[in-house]
């Protein structure tokens, strides 16, 4: 019994790491770019450059999906302090 809580435990950990990995692969290749969705038709270029280095869109995806997680970014209390 312990064996297959085990097993399905370890095949369900491997999943999660796949999709995910999976997920990030394929949205680096969308042809959307969330900085620019998030910050709309307003955003200047500077904004734009500001917003990717801190979503950390600007590295290499396997770095960026391998170093720490960038700071989190809520665009409804970005849009305030604007």
């Amino acid at each position: 019994m312990f064996k297959l809580v085990f097993k399905r435990l370890l095949m369900s950990i491997s999943l999660l790491f796949a999709v995910t990995f999976l997920t990030f692969f394929v949205n680096s290749f969308a042809p959307t770019d969330i900085a620019r969705t998030l910050l709309g038709a307003n955003g200047t270029a500077a904004q734009y450059l500001e917003l990717r280095e801190q979503l950390g869109l600007n590295r290499p995806l396997l770095s960026a999906r391998c170093a720490a997680p960038p700071a989190r970014i809520d665009p409804v209390t970005q849009s305030l302090q604007s």
